[in-house]
Order: structure tokens, then C-alpha cells, then sequence
């Protein structure tokens, strides 16, 4: 069920062969095997990987650590206990919170879906093993708003870990489990993400992974275009496109998440965290905290403390 074989070393290309925008890597599975895991992994607080995908359904468990995932058009803030569910295809990148220098710990496991579901299924066919996953759920699925998830992600992890007597049947059963709990889950309110890998979003991805490495710092729109060699009028166009905002609006959305990361696990002053994020004026980060979520950052924090 586990395979020693490591990730495919090469890397696909999608424009320039001198600029690496989109990642491909490659998983393979080996011979007769359906599930990858390379065990605990530390996503450090530093500059994040570039975006990239991968040809299975990634499944991820936080043990310690937060901070922010990019998920294709999306923005999630996470902490201890939620669980990722990344779906093949579709481009991530991941940023530690700023105060937390261990960056954070995380688990991973990569499922060949329809290979790993078949012998359950059976006669009832491949459409029934394409909807086990739910491809319209939240990409971070927090530990507080789905304890069930978050607690049946952590003992597969910890049957993949120990390999114990039957490991393998007892993990292939909670994770046959897991899948049919996120099929049941409510549909997202965006479920473009299958498709991004191969829309505009492509065009913008070096102003994607600029925003996620350098969000607490000044970002002009004329920074994000040079990275993405385009004019600003062709990347706004591409942003409203692909992320449904504008350059800046995705900055901002980027910043007040990573901000919730920080209110919620971290003990710094709410004036601190404003200028960690990259807001000078904590007015300004007031204002657009409240109109992104409705709420002050004090609020936010009394209402979310672990």
C-alpha cells in the first residue's frame, strides 16, 4: 500500500522554460499500489515552493504550526487538527504564519482515487468512484467546524505511521471512510478549481506565488504584471478571470487571511499582526478586515482561540 518510490524528479513546464510558473510533480504509485505517503513533513517558515500539482487527491493533516494555503483561486487559513484535501490538478502553495519559526507539521498521503476505489465498489461502476470525493469542498477543512474529518484524517495517518499488525487493511478501510464523509459534505461556493490548471490561471501564476512570498510587503500592480510579463490592463483582465478580483483585492484577501492564522494561534497584539501582514496604518487594517469578514480582528480572535 505504501511505496518507497520517490516523486518523479522532473518537473513539467507549462510556458517558458527559463520561468517555472505551475509545477507538475509527479506521483508515483508503483505496481499494484493506490496510496503514496513519505511520512511527516515540515512546511518551514520560509519562502514558499513554487505553485504545483499533482496527477492524485492529496489528503494533509496539521500537527503543529499555521499559516495560509493558496488552493488555485482560493485563500485558507489553517492551524492544528484541520485537514487539506487538495484534488488533483489543481495548483497549491502553501506560506507559514510570520511568528511561528518551526513553520508548521504536516502529514500527507496521495490516493489514486479510481484505483484505490474500485475493488469496494465494484458493479456499481466509475461514476460512483468519481464522486467519492466531493470536488467542490473546501480545500482546508478546519479542525473545529469538522472534528469528525479532522480526527479520522488523524488515524489513518497514525495507522500509515506505525504499521502495525493489518495496517494496510485498517487504513484502506478509514480511508475508504474519509472519502465517502467528503462526498457528503455541502458543495463549495466556487467549484472551478478542476479547471484552473488550465485557464487564464496559468497566466497569473507568477504574480500568485510573488503575493504568497512577499504579501507583507509593498506589491505594486506594475510588480505583479513584470512577473507575469503582461501589461496592468492584461492582468486585471486575467485576475477578474481566473481569481475573481482584482491584483490587489487578492493581495488584500491574502494578507487578512494570514491575518486570521495569526489572530487565532498566535499571541501578538492585533497592531502587531496588522504590521506583519503589511498594513501600516492599523485604521486601514481595521477597515478592511471588518469588510472581508464582517467583523473586527478582536471579535474574529474571541470567537476562533483554539
Amino acid at each position: 500500500m505504501t511505496s518507497s518510490t520517490p516523486k518523479h524528479a522532473d518537473t513539467v513546464q507549462f510556458r517558458s522554460p527559463t520561468v517555472t510558473e505551475v509545477v507538475y510533480e509527479r506521483i508515483n504509485f508503483g505496481a499494484g499500489l493506490s496510496i503514496w505517503s513519505d511520512g511527516i513533513t515540515s512546511l518551514s517558515d520560509r519562502p514558499p515552493s513554487f505553485l504545483h500539482h499533482h496527477n492524485a487527491l492529496e489528503i494533509g493533516y496539521c500537527y503543529d504550526g499555521y499559516g495560509v494555503f493558496m488552493v488555485g483561486p482560493d485563500v485558507y487559513s489553517f492551524g492544528p487538527g484541520d485537514v487539506s484535501i487538495i484534488n488533483a490538478g489543481t495548483p497549491h502553495i502553501h506560506r507559514a504564519g510570520s511568528s511561528h519559526a518551526g513553520g508548521s507539521r504536516w502529514d500527507f498521503i496521495f490516493i489514486d482515487s479510481y484505483t484505490f476505489a474500485t475493488p469496494f465498489v465494484g458493479h456499481l461502476g466509475k461514476s460512483i468512484v468519481a464522486e467519492m470525493c466531493n470536488p467542490a469542498c473546501k480545500s482546508i477543512l478546519r479542525q473545529d467546524e469538522n472534528p469528525e474529518i479532522s480526527a479520522l484524517s488523524k488515524e489513518i495517518f497514525s495507522e500509515m505511521l506505525a504499521c502495525e499488525d493489518c495496517f494496510r487493511a485498517s487504513a484502506s478501510g478509514l480511508i475508504l471512510s474519509l472519502l465517502c464523509k467528503l462526498r457528503r459534505l455541502p458543495m463549495a461556493e466556487e467549484s472551478a478549481h478542476a479547471a484552473v490548471v488550465r485557464s487564464p490561471f496559468i497566466r497569473i501564476a507568477p504574480a500568485l506565488r510573488l503575493i504568497a512570498q512577499h504579501y507583507a510587503e509593498e506589491i505594486a500592480v506594475s510588480d505583479m504584471a513584470d512577473e507575469c510579463c503582461l501589461s496592468e490592463p492584461q492582468l486585471r483582465r486575467l485576475f477578474i478571470s481566473s481569481v475573481g478580483q482584482s491584483p490587489l483585492a487578492h493581495l488584500t484577501k491574502f494578507r487578512l487571511w494570514m491575518a486570521t492564522a495569526l489572530l487565532e494561534n498566535s499571541e501578538l497584539s492585533i497592531l502587531d499582526i496588522a504590521g506583519r501582514v503589511g498594513y501600516a496604518s492599523p485604521s486601514s487594517f481595521y477597515r478592511h478586515f471588518f469588510a472581508e469578514f464582517g467583523k473586527s480582528p478582536r471579535l474574529w480572535r474571541k470567537e476562533n482561540r483554539a
